[in-house]
């Protein structure tokens, strides 16, 4: 019977660590410069969000119109590309435009804490 005992608590010990233990979530996490929040300088009512998990947003307000973006995304080298996953303006999902629904890619620079993008006017800076 204690060996059964023994055997009963080492299984669910066993199971409480395979449950309360993970994998660190940074391990997870894409680790680039490009990862954090960018604001435009000129604009500071446009943020690009660039997540650790290949996730990202960018948020647009210019009067009453507030446009949000939702995408993932992947780096090589300097080329960017993104992939459009929900459009929401003024607090309600749109439909994504067909031009919009291809892979979306582009060549960007990171140089002193500034963010360029080769398709796009602006500098941004991480907030």
């Amino acid at each position: 019977m204690k060996k059964l005992f023994v055997l009963t608590m080492t299984v669910l010990v066993a199971m409480s660590l395979s449950v309360f233990t993970s994998c660190d979530k940074d391990d997870d996490d894409f680790n680039h410069p490009i990862v954090g929040t960018w604001v435009d300088k000129d604009y500071p009512d446009y943020v690009v969000i660039f997540k650790g998990d290949m996730t990202g947003s960018s948020t647009f307000v210019e009067g009453d119109l507030v446009m949000v973006v939702h995408f993932n995304y992947s780096v090589k080298d300097n080329q960017l590309t993104m992939k459009f996953t929900k459009l929401i303006e003024n607090g309600g999902a749109v439909s994504i435009p067909a031009e919009l629904q291809d892979d979306y890619v582009q060549t960007f620079e990171i140089n002193n804490g500034e963010l360029t993008f080769s398709d796009m006017d602006g500098i941004y800076v991480k907030k």
